[in-house]
């Protein structure tokens, strides 16, 4: 269930991203105060727009496939947290 929160949360911070970025483009282009200066805003924006998503998607990806690996392999899992107890009971 881990792996799937982890998910929604990177896919929902960049859609919001590149939401944030698409919203933006018409106060931009009204205060560049020229068709170039709009011209330039709109093209600054499209990458955002574009590769954000994707960025999202594919964190959500990588959360859900570690979180089915960590379902099914638990002994990996537990191996971790014997590792963890170590390490915490050698810090002073």
């Amino acid at each position: 269930m881990v792996g799937i929160k982890r998910a929604i949360e990177t896919l929902v911070r960049n859609a919001k991203s590149a939401g944030e970025t698409v919203i933006a483009i018409p106060q931009e282009v009204a205060e560049s105060g020229s068709a170039a200066g709009a011209g330039k805003t709109v093209l600054k924006a499209i990458p955002v727009a574009i590769i954000r998503p994707l960025i999202g998607a594919s964190g959500a990806v990588s959360n859900t496939l570690m979180g089915i690996h960590n379902t099914l392999d638990s002994n990996q899992q537990r191996n971790i947290e014997d590792v963890n107890s170590f390490v915490n009971l050698t810090h002073f």
